[in-house]
């Protein structure tokens, strides 16, 4: 637009009106295209590409996570898609900025050089939902997806092979790590139907799922890690419901260490342990002593075949009842993950969940009815 004389430019009478016109609304018609709620990305794509039509998608998912604004969603189609992503910019309560893999499990995270986290979210309000991050063959790699920015989820997605070659030290590690973080007491994390297993080798330092702020833990099949689900540090008000966690190194689920929290400090509280079946792992649920957890839950779980079903220091430090010490009969059961974890029909955790704060669906998306199963999947046999 340089040296065109606009300022004393009159559309009245003028030969140039029509055109000018109708240049006038194509541009207003690209500008709207231009800021569409939806990228594209797929490996197809081309990074110099607008990414706002499944046409001319994106190559990266990091591009689109640079392009994303409040209210954007992310479209990414199945394939290999070899990167450290890092997506900073934050959505809204209103305005959520989600990252879809349009094929559940189809678009594929494989680590890049020597990156410690696969996929760092520091932007609030985002969604992660339907990814598969395979850390197998990286030495370096410690965290599969690592969240930071507060009222952020990781859904349906399959966390897998995560630090099986990078060494054990205190660096610790996982495949999904919910983190407060430390002065910033970022919060409201929800980790919800995942399936996570081999991580960590083994090491007592790289959990299946950390998470050490507020939020939900819900419907996930966790196995092959060392704790399978750990929540430290700054944890507190966190709804750990209808997950299936077995032949896991350590505890199935451990809560507590508020003595080493850096924001919230002790006791920890409000952590609910519900509706979970917890089998054959090197411990069952463990929690610290009373003086530095009170008020928290343990219901209505079956806890079998465990080293240690329970290792609660004091009772006060969390109440339980409602526990099922027998099988839980999986239709077949492999300790690797290959098998089949849903229920027998004549399975003893059927219809023995609470069913306060519930989830609605189970991991399958299948709906759970009024009674409600104890594990990650619901038979519907009421």
């Amino acid at each position: 637009m340089s040296g065109f004389p606009l300022k004393n430019f009159s559309f009245a009478n003028n030969a140039l009106t029509a055109p000018l016109l109708t240049g006038f609304a194509v541009a207003m018609m690209t500008c709207t295209v231009a800021s569409a709620a939806d990228l594209y990305v797929s490996t197809a794509g081309r990074d110099t590409n607008t990414g706002t039509s499944s046409t001319a998608p994106l190559r990266t998912i990091q591009r689109a996570a640079n392009l994303a604004r409040p209210g954007y969603t992310i479209h990414v189609a199945p394939g290999t898609y070899t990167e450290t992503i890092t997506s900073t910019v934050n959505g809204t309560s209103s305005a959520r900025i989600r990252f879809v893999s349009d094929t559940k499990y189809g678009a594929i995270l494989r680590p890049a050089g020597s990156a410690y986290t696969m996929w760092t979210a520091r932007g609030g309000y985002t969604d992660i939902d339907g990814f598969q991050i395979n850390g197998a063959g990286s030495t370096t790699a410690r965290v599969g997806i690592y969240l930071n920015g507060g009222n952020s989820s990781v859904k349906n997605s399959w966390i897998h092979d995560v630090a099986m070659a990078s060494g054990c030290d205190n660096r610790g590690g996982g495949g999904i790590v919910a983190d407060q973080g430390r002065g910033s007491a970022y919060s409201n994390y929800d980790i919800i139907g995942n399936r996570v297993n081999n991580v960590g080798g083994g090491c007592g330092w790289i959990q299946g799922i950390y998470h050490s702020s507020s939020g939900k833990i819900i419907n996930n099949v966790v196995n092959g890690t060392s704790q399978g689900i750990n929540m430290g540090h700054d944890d507190h008000n966190i709804l750990v419901m209808n997950n299936t966690l077995f032949a896991n190194s350590g505890y199935g689920v451990y809560f507590g260490g508020c003595k080493e929290a850096y924001n919230n400090g002790c006791p920890t509280r409000g952590i609910q342990i519900h509706n979970n079946i917890i089998y054959a792992n090197g411990g069952g649920i463990q929690g610290p002593i009373a003086s530095e957890d009170v008020g928290n839950s343990v219901a209505n779980n079956l806890v079998y075949a465990n080293r240690t079903n329970f290792d609660l220091a004091s009772p006060s430090s969390a109440t339980r009842t409602g526990i099922i010490s027998t099988d839980p009969q999986f239709v077949s059961y492999l300790s690797n993950g290959g098998g089949n974890y849903r229920l027998k029909t004549t399975s003893p955790a059927i219809n023995r969940g609470q069913t306060t704060y519930a989830p609605q669906t189970d991991f399958d998306g299948k709906a759970r009815g009024y009674y409600i199963d104890m594990g990650a999947y619901e038979t519907n046999a009421n």
